[in-house]
């Protein structure tokens, strides 16, 4: 899979609703618009991780989205979500927003060392 993946990419947005998010940095993370530019890139768009903060809540999508300016998060179809993969209807609170590899798609330490020993 050939996604965009950043270092220390985290922001945080008080949106709500199924739509576009607008974003705030996070501390002294690296903005996203900054790490990924302000553009579509279709099938190359980072995979990002989007989670309610309030307690309670269990709020969360992973879904492929950009930055349509500075501010904006353009959310994409979800591949995972707390609506049964559907897209998230956030309610009220501080959402995180952060980027990541999914878990299917990394290799293990434990998998890298068995696959260098096989090939020599």
């Amino acid at each position: 899979m050939d996604r965009l993946v950043r270092d220390l990419v985290w922001e945080q947005s008080i949106s709500t609703g199924t739509g576009d998010l607008t974003t705030s940095r996070f501390g002294g993370y690296q903005r996203g618009s900054e790490a990924f530019g302000t553009v579509d890139l279709a099938a190359k768009n980072p995979i990002l991780f989007i989670v309610n903060v309030v307690a309670g809540s269990a709020e969360w999508e992973i879904a492929p989205c950009y930055w349509s300016d500075a501010n904006t998060l353009v959310r994409g179809a979800p591949l995972k979500s707390s609506n049964g993969d559907a897209a998230v209807n956030f309610g009220a609170g501080v959402k995180y927003i952060s980027n990541d590899i999914p878990a299917a798609f990394q290799v293990s330490a434990a998998k890298s060392v068995a696959l260098a020993m096989v090939l020599g």
